[in-house]
């Protein structure tokens, strides 16, 4: 985040190129896409946020160690009073969000809440083994999961599940989800 005019502003656009304000009641959660391959690359997600004045921002996403395990990963990456984050201060995986593709959400205190309940139960059920890594996520990646008794998921799937649950927008799951369609650089 950066100050602007006084107040803190997000990392990010929205649609139209205009910076969002963040504030005590509102937060903006950012979904983005890391690659220009048709498919998107990978998802992951920003919240931003102002608590007691200052600046927080949290980098979520899902990534998998291998042999099908998924692992949520969260990350502070700012918590700054004054300044903007500088990029050189960030761990090189998060260079690219002064490129990616995103869509951004300004979301008040009761979604960023939810937000965040969302990904803690996400994270439970990770703990106790209920996923399975699944490339093209979707309904065709819980079916492949489902082979394995476990529900296939990928980065996408859990943006889109995050979206839903905290009322943030509703997000329909397709056949195959991918990091395009999750941060709406495609037609949803």
């Amino acid at each position: 985040m950066r100050r602007a005019g006084g107040q803190w502003v997000s990392s990010f656009t929205n649609a139209d190129g205009a910076p969002i304000p963040v504030t005590d009641d509102q937060s903006v959660f950012t979904v983005c896409s890391r690659d220009d391959v048709w498919h998107g690359g990978h998802s992951c997600c920003y919240l931003e946020w102002v608590e007691n004045k200052l600046a927080v921002m949290d980098f979520y996403d899902l990534v998998t160690p291998g042999h099908g395990r998924v692992q949520l990963r969260q990350m502070g990456i700012q918590r700054f009073k004054k300044r903007k984050v500088k990029y050189d201060e960030v761990d090189d995986e998060l260079r690219h969000i002064a490129t990616t593709k995103h869509h951004s959400y300004a979301i008040n205190t009761d979604q960023t809440i939810r937000m965040m309940q969302a990904f803690q139960r996400f994270e439970g059920k990770v703990a106790d083994g209920r996923y399975v890594y699944s490339f093209p996520g979707g309904k065709l990646g819980r079916a492949l999961g489902a082979l394995k008794g476990q529900r296939g998921v990928n980065c996408a799937d859990l943006i889109l599940k995050i979206l839903n649950e905290a009322g943030i927008a509703n997000v329909s799951d397709n056949f195959v989800n991918t990091p395009r369609y999750a941060s709406g650089s495609s037609n949803r």
